[in-house]
């Protein structure tokens, strides 16, 4: 009688973990410039980027952010009254 095997045992190599993608929160804007936060890992640098279209260059936010939490949080001058994009990025 041929024997059946109820569980597989075999081992799969599944690849190096990669670390998601920063996601923004919150924008909050006030007559004295703007706060972007995003959720975090503790102990990561993230820069924040920004830009008034979506097909040039990205522009760095001077100051990097070391997270000491789950959350993280970037505040800058700038004209609350022109539009602008925001990423957040990942840089050690």
């Amino acid at each position: 009688m041929p024997e059946f095997k109820k569980f597989r045992a075999d081992l799969v190599a599944l690849g190096n973990v990669v670390a998601s993608a920063p996601l923004i929160r919150a924008v909050s804007v006030s007559a004295s410039g703007m706060v972007v936060s995003w959720f975090a890992t503790e102990g990561t640098t993230y820069r924040l980027q920004a830009n008034t279209t979506l097909d040039a260059a990205w522009i760095d936010v001077p100051g990097d952010v070391l997270a000491t939490d789950a959350f993280a949080q970037k505040a800058f001058l700038s004209n609350p009254d022109s539009p602008c994009f925001f990423r957040v990025i990942a840089v050690r």
